[in-house]
């Protein structure tokens, strides 16, 4: 099993059970997590999946028993890592032609933009976007950890048009 994880990622932990004078069916496993029982789909499950939800050092432990009544335990420490804060800032609008400045706020020293090809950096946290049409841009913050988190920023690119005014118009200043 891992040692370290983040927030919302799906850790399998996957036991290898041995004995030294051979050793008898299984017949019952218990999973605990921070000593917390966790439901599993059988009585005899080999593997945990689990998500852990909160930042911290966590305790998994497991207990397996043979038909024969005889159990061990073994403990193992997973530390969950936070996943770090990211706000893509708020939607912006421009004329055909322009450019914005769209910026991440987030704890993350790492950014990854997406589509990059109108931008002026893909990977810094405040990149010039000039699209020639609406683009959303979706912006992806990792920590020294390794915990990333998604937000995007939607820039709407106004088209120009066109007016016609008849010759017979009045026009007030």
């Amino acid at each position: 099993a891992v040692d370290e994880a983040c927030i919302g990622d799906t850790v399998i932990f996957t036991p290898s059970v041995t004995s030294v004078s051979g050793l008898a069916p299984l017949g019952d496993t218990i999973w605990l997590i921070n000593g917390v029982p966790v439901s599993v789909p059988t009585r005899f499950a080999p593997n945990l999946s689990h998500v852990f939800t909160q930042a911290g050092n966590n305790t998994v432990t497991l207990i397996v028993g043979t038909v024969d009544g005889c159990y061990d335990t073994t403990v193992h420490n997973i530390s969950i890592n936070p996943l770090p804060t990211l706000i893509a800032g708020p939607d912006q609008r421009i004329c055909l032609g322009q450019s914005v400045t769209i910026t991440a706020q987030s704890n993350a020293n790492i950014y990854q933009w997406t589509p990059s090809t109108t931008l002026s950096c893909n990977d810094c946290s405040s990149p010039s976007a000039s699209p020639q049409s609406t683009t959303r841009y979706l912006v992806t913050a990792t920590s020294s950890q390794g915990c990333s988190r998604v937000d995007s920023v939607l820039v709407t690119v106004i088209l120009p048009f066109t007016m016609n005014v008849s010759d017979n118009d009045t026009i007030c200043v």
